[in-house]
């Protein structure tokens, strides 16, 4: 399955384009925006650079000529450390017509995936840069780099259908292992370990007769994970080598802790919480409340404690 995991941009796959053909940006009517860059910290130059030289290696950028400039900007990765070009395409959300998609409910989602004998997880590699944009579509995304003037030729991220659509394509890729095997979540691909972990009399997991070596919650779940990998692969995409968990008793499932006996709030998310210092603002109001909604299953009377805080977010 080496083709089917990516551990850089040289080896990012590509969505069929027989299957999925490129997307179209649908938009109203409207004038051409022209929008002044937001300044490249000085102490991040040589390494904005260094990731904008990496697009355009590996096909994600392309130069442009277009009457239209967006915004930029660089945001840091969970490790604290790398950072992420997005694209600040406010004016080509204010003109795009909306997919009505949504993403499935992520505590009904993580549910699914507690009391199983393990799990596994599996998250495409830049996965939006597996799908590809039309090209009558591209000169909406124009940007200004130290390289010139820049298009995406990849689905945007920041633009408003682009989580819609993105989720839309894993499903319809995946749909026959879910719900059974697997719901994916946008790019995250969670798959479900067995329900029981096949305890015998003597207190030991039932082993599988051909190889006595391999538990047969272990065996079956590679079988699943198998069948992923393989109509992901068949479909032109990669997961990302570095984030993969193949097989674990525990996996964490859009901030939930997903383990053999049930469900439990992430240790990460939690600390962030106890941490939290005095809300300032009506921003500092609404992150908390971001923050702590995925964790309102483990909290007694959580609409009443919060009620007045949500009663300060409406207008």
């Amino acid at each position: 399955h080496q083709d089917a995991f990516a551990w850089n941009d040289s080896e990012r796959g590509h969505f069929r384009e027989d299957f999925f053909p490129p997307v179209e940006i649908p938009t109203v009517a409207h004038e051409p925006w022209v929008l002044r860059n937001i300044p490249i910290p000085p102490g991040l130059y040589k390494e904005v650079c260094r990731l904008i030289q990496n697009k355009i290696d590996a096909g994600v950028f392309e130069p442009s000529n277009s009457s239209y400039r967006s915004r930029w900007f660089t945001v840091t990765k969970k490790d604290g450390k790398s950072l992420r070009i997005v694209q600040s395409l406010e004016p080509l959300n204010a003109v795009t017509i909306a997919h009505s998609g949504v993403p499935p409910f992520t505590e009904q989602l993580a549910e699914q995936f507690a009391g199983r004998a393990c799990g596994g997880m599996l998250d495409l590699f830049v996965g939006y840069d597996e799908r590809a944009l039309a090209e009558s579509s591209r000169d909406l995304t124009t940007f200004q780099t130290p390289y010139g003037s820049q298009r995406l030729t990849k689905l945007p991220m920041g633009w408003c259908n682009s989580v819609p659509i993105f989720h839309d394509d894993v499903t319809e890729i995946l749909r026959p292992e879910i719900p059974e095997v697997t719901v994916p979540y946008i790019d995250d691909v969670p798959a479900k370990g067995p329900a029981s972990r096949y305890i015998l009399p003597n207190g030991e997991c039932e082993r599988i007769p051909e190889n006595p070596g391999i538990r047969r919650f272990v065996w079956e779940h590679f079988q699943n994970l198998n069948r992923i990998v393989q109509r992901m692969k068949y479909c032109g995409g990669t997961f990302s080598g570095h984030k993969t968990i193949l097989c674990a008793p525990e996996i964490t499932v859009l901030g939930h802790r997903c383990t053999y006996e049930g469900r439990l709030p992430d240790t990460e998310r939690v600390a962030k919480i106890v941490n939290w210092g005095p809300c300032e603002n009506l921003s500092d109001v609404r992150a908390f409340l971001g923050t702590i909604g995925v964790c309102r299953l483990f909290i007694k009377n959580f609409a009443h404690r919060a009620h007045h805080l949500v009663k300060l977010t409406r207008k």
